[in-house]
């Protein structure tokens, strides 16, 4: 602009030099302005007369000149900085303070509206006078000029103006003011404020120019600044949305995907199944045969009319009816026993026992096997043989099969070796047993193939030798449910040996006392029964005594009998004979001369099923002064006088608050069954009442009000499930006990469902007269009965079976390289659940939970319940990411269940999940359950309700 007006050069150097003056204002002179063009700003300038004002004219055009350049390198200061800064305060301050050096202001002010607040930058006022004035203007007096009618204000005398309304408290004074509106559209966005000009002037008209200029371009930038800052959160809002449109479809995705899973999972269910029960089918299909046709074909000979057969013949044939029965029911039973193995239903009843007393009994039981085919059978014990606690019952079983196989598979004149002995393995006892013949042997290859079901080994030995091939199958998982194992060396034509092991426990003198259970009050039934006439020995409470002592044994009989008690004195041999017949409630075991044999007797009535729920007191003394000691009640050598006797009996005896008669109604379609019961339960005191149909039978509980009902499950018109359903409904039938007597195979979930209603399930077939004889006196004393390795309240595994099984299974893979994973879990707030809602509704939450676990997992799966509110599933035969499914699969039922509450209202829980998998060679179970528990507290540090395996960091 200057190089136009004045010459290309005089933009390089200064206007003028003192040293030269005159020729600079003579080309002055001479100079005439060009046509002025559309950009060029208007300079007025009047050709001077003479030298003197030419020379100040200049000067004034020269200072004018810079005043100018000033305002035009400000205005594109200003347009830089409005077109690069990022923010409406940062631009509008530089803007305000350009504004400020430019015209020479002390004070400069740039207010502005944002989201409906009005904000301002201030220049030249110290922070502490802004402090002290506390506001911004809020364009009243003066500045409503600006503000309300958008007008530019330029005022030389601030206090003289009529619209002056004076400064607020604080505020320094100020003579002129100079503002300007920032105006876009139409509307005012902000106003630029100017006050008191340095060196004492006014502001000019330039100035003015100046600050117009200035307000429109602030006006455009602040414009721009608000689209782009609505755009910016435009597009934010946009990416919001497809953010959480992104992570809606994400969790679509994960429920298609655990929706995968559970049809995978179901899928393979459904594949097992079928298989399971393809095989079932083809296996037992010619075992099943060969006794049916049998028992078919020799009972069809007896009722043949033509047949003229004598006294020996049928005999001869009812032997073999009775022979094949026994063995269809051994069968049968033999795959109850290991369905129920494989579904987890098998319960360990752990006891004090003798190993020694359960082997005599076994080799008695086969002597006669032995001594047909003229072979010795020869016993190694050791030397301490101390009492252990064990379940007998399946100790014996193993026993029975290995003894039982190495007689048949013994030549005649073989010998046969049995023994056992106490090891230490770990810090643990351990019990080792082993059976040792000299028979045909097992080749190599066989030797695990004889541990599977329905599996002979070749070379004839199916058509030689008869049986179904289950008895080793049960075997090795009756020990391996109880933390034991089994292991075979043979060689063909010289013998095998068959070694198994089995964690064990020493019982201690003073435990003796502690194995009686506990003795439940009895209800009264309130019922009125028509009496039944009977032997006294049938109705009093009878009492056994076993003792050396005949003379001290009388005394206590006298003391007895008048008391209104029966006794009978036998020998120990005869205990479980005398016992099944009279079915005692309490037996008085003598001290022997020597004291080490009343642990061997003790243990003794506490293994055999006939004694075993009695309660047993020391007798000591002589004939004169008997002394009992209360082993299952009080102390030991406590000496009691005769009141005291008798107090100590009423204690026991629970059949004083019961009817003399009590009546029992039998519900079951079968007629020959509805006899057997009758004829089993004749003569022992109880008045029976037959029912063939379930509603006659449920019409004769509510009528009758019996004191105890025995019922069928499988009937046609009324299903035992169903009278159970409707006895519970009724006010004073529901509380009738209920004894099922069936032949059907329960299903887990009919064995939870029943387990909640009845008091017993009895197996037809398997049930003597005896055992159900000895069911229905303890029920009627209502002993509780005990499971050591089952959590009694949700019915699934406790801590104590999860390690043995853990180091079963660590040993498995050890020597055979079998996987397997653990899932564990814990239910998140589980405790203030329970604090909000009751105890009540926190186990019912967990009974529900166990049942939704159990309709996922296999039947051969273990669920423990772990603490409180943690389970952990063990899961054998399958990957981490198996687990993972399985874990993921559990936690979605547990999250998406509804568990019931108080009326109609529901409670809603989550849990924490933790996988891990057995590592190459770990054999170390608990640093696997440390690993697991630190999977879970990782889940739950992370807020609950998710899955942390072994792979995730």
């Amino acid at each position: 602009m200057i190089g136009r007006r004045f010459g290309a050069n005089c933009g390089s150097r200064p206007m003028w030099c003192w040293a030269s003056r005159c020729s600079w204002v003579s080309c002055a002179l001479r100079w005439k302005p060009p046509a002025r063009s559309d950009d060029a700003y208007p300079i007025p300038f009047e050709m001077p007369k003479d030298g003197a004002s030419a020379l100040s004219s200049a000067e004034a055009l020269h200072a004018r000149l810079r005043r100018q350049v000033r305002r035009e390198q400000a205005i594109a200061e200003a347009m830089f900085t409005l077109s690069s800064a990022e923010d409406q305060a940062t631009m509008l301050k530089r803007v305000a303070g350009l504004a400020q050096r430019v015209t020479q202001a002390r004070y400069a002010m740039l207010a502005w509206m944002e989201e409906g607040e009005l904000r301002f930058v201030s220049l030249g006022m110290s922070q502490r006078t802004i402090d002290a004035i506390g506001r911004p203007p809020e364009g009243k007096g003066l500045l409503g000029l600006i503000w309300r009618e958008g007008r530019v204000v330029r005022i030389d005398e601030i206090g003289a103006h009529e619209a002056f309304s004076g400064f607020p408290e604080h505020h320094p004074p100020m003579r002129c003011l100079l503002g300007a509106p920032i105006e876009f559209a139409g509307q005012i966005m902000g106003a630029l404020y100017l006050c008191d000009k340095r060196g004492g002037g006014c502001f000019d008209g330039d100035d003015e120019g100046l600050v117009r200029i200035l307000a429109a371009a602030c006006a455009m930038a602040l414009s721009n600044l608000q689209k782009l800052e609505r755009l910016r959160q435009a597009s934010e809002e946009r990416v919001r949305h497809m953010q959480e449109h992104a992570r809606e479809i994400e969790r679509a995705n994960r429920l298609l995907r655990n929706r995968e899973i559970e049809l995978e999972l179901m899928n393979e269910a459904l594949r097992q199944a079928n298989e399971a029960k393809s095989q079932f089918l083809a296996n037992t299909s010619h075992e099943l045969r060969t006794p049916l046709n049998a028992i078919i074909g020799f009972s069809d000979l007896l009722l043949s009319p033509r047949a003229s057969i004598d006294e020996r013949r049928q005999r001869t044939y009812l032997e073999h009816i009775n022979q094949a029965g026994k063995q269809l029911l051994e069968l049968i039973n033999g795959l109850l026993d290991l369905s129920k193995i494989e579904s987890g239903m098998m319960e360990i009843h752990e006891e004090a026992c003798s190993v020694g007393m359960v082997l005599d009994e076994v080799l008695t039981q086969l002597k006669p096997m032995a001594e047909r085919k003229a072979q010795r059978i020869a016993v190694r014990r050791p030397d301490d043989d101390h009492a252990l606690y064990l379940d007998a019952v399946k100790l014996r079983q193993v026993w029975m099969q290995l003894i039982g196989n190495a007689i048949k598979f013994t030549p005649e004149g073989g010998e046969i070796v049995a023994g056992y002995g106490l090891l230490e393995r770990n810090g643990e006892t351990v019990l080792e047993g082993y059976v040792r013949d000299n028979g045909i042997g097992i080749a190599k290859e066989d030797l695990e193939r004889i541990f599977e079901p329905f599996v002979q080994v070749d070379g004839g030995l199916a058509r030689s030798y008869g049986g179904t091939g289950l008895g080793l199958a049960l075997v090795r998982r009756m020990l391996e449910i109880q933390g034991g194992d089994i292991e075979v060396e043979s060689v063909p034509g010289e013998g095998s040996r068959f070694t198994f092991s089995l964690p064990a426990r020493p019982v201690r003198a003073l435990d003796v006392a502690a194995q009686a259970p506990a003795v439940a009050d009895e209800a009264d039934a309130g019922v009125q029964v028509v009496e039944e006439a009977a032997d006294a020995s049938d109705v009093l409470p009878h009492i056994l005594i076993v003792d050396d002592d005949h003379a001290r044994a009388a005394r206590v009989v006298e003391i007895l009998e008048r008391e209104s008690y029966t006794a009978s004195i036998c020998a120990l041999d005869e205990v479980e004979r005398m016992a099944a017949e009279r079915a005692p409630f309490l037996i008085m075991v003598g001290l022997p001369k020597d004291p080490a044999d009343v642990y061997r007797r003790m243990s003794r009535l506490r293994n055999s099923k006939a004694t075993r729920g009695a309660s047993l007191v020391l007798l000591g003394g002589d004939a004169q002064a008997p002394r009992f000691s209360l082993g299952t009640v009080d102390t030991v050598d406590k000496r009691l006088t005769r009141t005291e006797l008798v107090d100590m009996i009423a204690r026991h005896d629970r059949f004083g608050a019961r009817p003399r008669v009590m009546t029992i109604l039998v519900i079951d379609d079968d007629a020959c069954v509805r006899e057997y019961i009758k004829e089993a339960l004749h003569g022992q005191g109880y008045r029976i009442l037959l029912a063939a149909r379930g509603k006659d039978g449920l019409r004769a509980a509510i009528e009758h009000e019996p004191d105890l009902i025995i019922l069928d499950l499988m009937m046609p018109d009324m299903s035992g499930f169903d009278v159970v359903d409707a006895l519970k409904r009724h006010p004073t039938a529901r509380d009738i006990p209920v004894i099922v007597f069936t032949a059907k195979d329960l299903t887990r979930a009919e064995v939870m469902r029943l387990g909640r209603e009845v008091e017993q399930v009895l197996s037809k077939g398997t049930t003597s007269r005896e055992e159900l004889l000895r069911e229905l006196r303890t029920l009627e004393m209502m002993y509780p009965a005990q499971a050591r390795l089952m959590d009694s309240v949700l019915r699934c595994y406790n801590p104590r079976y999860l390690r043995r099984r853990l180091k079963q299974e660590c040993s498995r893979t050890e020597r055979y390289g079998q996987q397997f994973a653990l899932v564990g879990w814990r239910l998140d707030g589980y405790e203030a659940y329970m604090r909000r809602h009751g105890m009540r509704w926190a186990v019912a939450a967990l009974k529900d939970m166990v049942e939704i676990v159990y309709a996922i997992i296999r039947k051969g799966d273990v669920l423990v319940r772990s603490e409180e509110a943690g389970f952990v599933l063990v899961l054998p035969g399958i990957s981490l990411e198996e687990a993972r499914r399985v874990a993921e699969k559990v936690r979605l039922r547990i999250r998406l269940h509804r568990f019931p509450l108080a009326g109609q209202a529901k409670g809603c829980l989550t849990a924490s999940f933790g996988c891990v998998h057995v590592r190459e060679g770990e054999v170390d179970s608990e640093a696997m359950l440390a690993r697991l528990q630190q999977r879970v507290q990782r889940a739950v540090a992370a807020g609950g309700d998710c899955c942390v395996s072994e792979d995730q960091s």
